[in-house]
């Protein structure tokens, strides 16, 4: 009953207005259906722009309901006086085709238009941006988040736009690993660089690099079971079955310094290169050569000492690693071998970090599982491959202030799709009891990552209260550990059943990027087999870049109508 009072002033507005048109401009039936329709029309874009960020599906339903029919009864009710008093022409444009149901047509479909759109966060951005407009033109003091009454603020998608996006990542890794028997053991150096766009708070965006060193040292078993024979088929040959299993940890460290400027960044790093070239030469070097390379260290420790003393972020990682890899291979002749498989492996890790720049410390709680299809075909010496891979990845890092207070929150959700491609050569050499083979492979891999990052920020002791129970295990519909597997993102309004998903739904941020990437990598090793064990020595050699989608990054905007949904992300366009 509530909307039966605009029905009629929709209703008397049509028909006065249409009545109030000259006689002469009745034949247009632009002027005609303009003068009409103009006073419902501005009315309900006044009621948009006031109250857009407030109203419900229902409210919009009935305020479009309201405004067709009554706009149909006064279009319908003036054509019917009209063609009474002057006749079957009443109109140049009666006889044109054009009836009352297609009138009711078309307002039924602008409605249908203004309906939609007044329920999506582009509809009440527009409403909401246009009322800001609308105060600068008249003076006023109203803002865009500023609710009908101006006495609160609503929240708008500015209040939850990430202040940062990560927009490219360089990675160069060089490796090497021991094989004794079933034993593996060894140790990777990496260096990486990030570049980060980030919006301060004047509203300026700027470049921010970091650059992280880090080394990792890992052990573990690989075992290849003697499961079965050779099976022959016919006389083109014969097909076995391998599998591999294996089960190892990592444990690394790293540190990373922050740069303003790509050129402050550059010095750093080709510094920081020679200084560890020095090192190493320190350490290997003989004689006169040991001596010259100390004296080369303390001169370039001296160059990069003040930027070695600079606040940096420290970590320490503890991981475990299981694989397991089966194949099915077919010799067609002496010479030519193909292969099919596939492998999955699962990497639980731990890492800890201290951020001397934010004076924090935090705890990183990681689960990544990858399964992947190969094919594999040899000729003589040489190899030929091909893999596609598909890996998940999921972390939960809780960060505390030195006063042990929680700060934030970071949940993250990595999913990586790949294609790699390469070729192998090797060569060997048989003896009566042993056999000897080297070998070299390169590859080239295409890789494409969605990342959605998650973030509460915890400025509050209530807050804090609602996190750590739901660290505890209380308080939410998934556990830390649920997060790790599934998407943590909370897109619908939880209820108050649900305390910390509420946290995330009210306060907290959401971004969704995806970064493609390419990465080349080379490998060289030597094998002795003596029958009873195999000893190994590799070489690995792996650099990788990936930028970030800049046209496809969202974050999640301002909760509406029990909703939040993506919108474009900005600040990654930058």
């Amino acid at each position: 009953m509530i909307y039966l009072p605009n029905l009629l002033a929709t209703f008397l507005a049509v028909r006065l207005s249409a009545g109030l048109l000259p006689e002469p401009h009745r034949d247009s039936r632009l002027l005609y259906l303009t003068a009409a329709l103009a006073v419902p029309a501005l009315a309900a874009g006044r009621a948009l722009l006031v109250a857009g960020e407030f109203l419900t599906g229902e409210g919009a339903l009935m305020m479009a309901a309201t405004a067709v029919f009554g706009s149909a009864a006064g279009l319908a009710l003036d054509r019917l006086r009209q063609t009474r008093r002057r006749g079957a022409a009443a109109y140049g444009w009666g006889d044109s085709g054009a009836s009352a149901t297609e009138y009711m047509g078309t307002i039924v479909v602008v409605a249908a238009v203004v309906t939609a759109l007044s329920g999506t966060s582009l509809g009440q951005s527009i409403s909401s941006r246009i009322r800001a407009q609308i105060c600068k033109v008249t003076g006023g003091s109203c803002t865009a988040d500023t609710t009908a009454s101006g006495a609160e603020k609503a929240p708008n998608d500015a209040q939850f736009e990430p202040k940062l996006c990560n927009t490219e990542n360089t990675n160069s890794t060089v490796g090497q690993e021991a094989k004794i028997g079933w034993f593996k053991i060894g140790n990777e150096y990496g260096l990486q660089q990030q570049k980060f766009t980030v919006r301060d708070k004047d509203g300026k965006s700027h470049e921010r690099i970091r650059l992280s060193f880090t080394e990792a040292g890992k052990a573990g078993l690989a075992y290849t079971p003697k499961w079965g024979a050779s099976v022959s088929e016919g006389s083109e040959g014969k097909k076995k079955a391998e599998i591999e299993l294996e089960a190892g940890f990592k444990v690394g460290q790293g540190d990373t310094w922050q740069f303003d400027t790509q050129e402050d960044a550059d010095k750093f790093r080709k510094n920081m290169s020679e200084l560890q070239s020095a090192e190493a030469g320190m350490k290997y070097g003989r004689d006169y050569q040991s001596i010259q390379s100390a004296q080369r260290w303390g001169k370039l420790h001296d160059k990069v000492k003040k930027d070695l003393a600079r606040p940096k972020i420290s970590y320490g990682s503890l991981g475990a690693e299981g694989a397991g890899e089966g194949k099915l291979s077919a010799s067609l002749t002496d010479e030519l071998t193909g292969k099919l498989g596939g492998k999955y492996k699962v990497a639980p890790t731990v890492t800890l970090t201290n951020d001397g720049i934010n004076e924090t410390t935090s705890k990183t709680f990681s689960f990544k599982q990858e399964g992947a299809l190969n094919a594999e075909g040899t000729a003589g010496g040489s190899k030929a491959s091909g893999e596609v891979a598909r890996s998940k990845a999921g972390s939960v890092t809780v960060t505390r202030g030195r006063d042990n207070k929680l700060q934030r929150i970071i949940m993250t959700r990595t999913v990586e799709t790949s294609g790699k491609g390469g070729g192998k050569a090797e060569a060997e050499q048989k003896g009566e009891n042993s056999k000897f083979k080297v070998s070299g492979e390169a590859s080239a891999k295409n890789t494409e990552t969605e990342v959605i990052t998650d973030i509460i920020e915890l400025k509050d002791d209530d807050d804090r209260r609602t996190a750590q129970n739901w660290l505890n295990g209380t308080g939410g519909s998934k556990t830390p550990i649920d997060t790790l597997f599934s998407d943590p993102t909370t897109k619908n309004d939880p209820g108050a059943t649900n305390p910390f998903d509420k946290l995330m739904y009210e306060k907290g941020t959401s971004s969704r990027t995806t970064y493609t990437g390419i990465t080349d990598a080379a490998k060289y090793g030597a094998d002795l087999n003596i029958g009873v064990a195999t000893f190994g020595y590799s070489l690995n050699f792996e650099a990788s870049q990936e930028k970030v989608h800049r046209q496809d990054a969202q974050f999640l905007g301002a909760p509406r109508n029990g909703k939040r949904s993506y919108v474009p992300l900005s600040l990654c366009s930058q």
